[in-house]
């Protein structure tokens, strides 16, 4: 799984999302809402080992209203809890691609 960080200040840039996020729970859901397709925004809260709470939810990304040529099907958002959204997916080169093609959209 990688996700696209966006950056205001500089070029957004694609990562591993273990290095994001290194919790395996949080990243199992991911994958859970892949892989049984659900469709439309989920929520969810996790409960970490030293009691703390994570919140985020997962939506598949809408890239038709966006007018964007192309098939962006295995692109997802990750909204945190302070509703900041990446976009992630498993396609890393599909997801550096993209990337690379909103850096060359906002920083000209």
């Amino acid at each position: 799984m990688f996700i696209m960080i966006v950056s205001n200040d500089t070029y957004n840039k694609v990562m591993p999302f273990k290095e994001f996020m290194p919790q395996d729970n949080v990243l199992e859901l991911i994958n859970e809402y892949i892989e049984k397709d659900i469709s439309g925004k989920k929520q969810y809260k996790v409960y970490m080992d030293n009691n703390s709470v994570i919140y985020f939810s997962m939506n598949k990304y809408d890239y038709i209203n966006t007018g964007l040529q192309g098939n962006y099907d295995d692109f997802y958002e990750y909204s945190d809890e302070s509703n900041k959204t990446y976009i992630i997916s498993r396609n890393e080169q599909k997801l550096k691609g993209f990337c690379g093609y909103i850096n060359r959209l906002t920083n000209w």
